[in-house]
């Protein structure tokens, strides 16, 4: 097993055990999602808070988890902060996808993804082999099911120009993000009503 795929098993396992503590801690005390104690909450720690939700939008790239929940995270931590949480959220995706663009191939990801997603590899090379590069990666970006980090490594691998693929994550991930945030106050108020 690689360090990559250990790293990304670790972040996984990490993941799962705070979404899991998070839909107990709403299941049985929440109160805690009360939007004045979560008010109160980030009065006391919103520094501290902001810095975590920084750090982690930045480093998610690396185990090609999607920003969309971390985007809906911010939403729902930051209520009235939406253009900070599209700020943070776009500055992480064009952090993550250079660093990914940049080292693909010196982590050792292109073998890790000829051998776990043999058809879609040779399915995507032959997309981005094509003349609408900038359009496929535009597309892929949008689709919030996969992630935008994979595409990333592979126009790295593939050397696809640079340029071509920070402005077609940046442009889809920026559509997608910005409907999130546009979104966000129903999200929240759906949210609340439940409680």
């Amino acid at each position: 097993m690689s360090t990559i795929q250990i790293l990304q098993r670790i972040f996984y396992l990490v993941w799962i055990v705070i979404v899991v503590g998070l839909a107990l801690l709403f299941l049985f005390k929440n109160h805690y999602f009360d939007t004045e104690f979560l008010s109160q909450w980030m009065y006391q720690y919103g520094d501290k808070v902001w810095i975590a939700y920084i750090a982690v939008s930045f480093i998610r790239g690396f185990f090609l988890v999607p920003s969309t929940p971390f985007v809906l995270l911010g939403i729902v931590m930051f209520p009235d902060q939406p253009i900070q949480v599209l700020t943070v959220s776009m500055a992480g995706v064009v952090f993550s996808a250079t660093l990914l663009y940049y080292f693909s191939d010196s982590i050792g990801f292109s073998q890790f993804l000829e051998e776990k997603y043999p058809v879609q590899s040779v399915w995507m090379k032959q997309k981005l082999g094509g003349k609408y590069q900038l359009g496929f990666i535009y597309c892929w970006s949008i689709f919030p099911p996969v992630p935008t980090d994979l595409i990333c490594y592979i126009t790295g691998i593939l050397k696809v120009k640079y340029w071509r693929m920070i402005i077609g994550v940046f442009l889809g991930e920026l559509t997608l993000n910005s409907i999130y945030v546009a979104i966000g106050p129903s999200i929240v108020d759906f949210f609340e009503r439940l409680m």
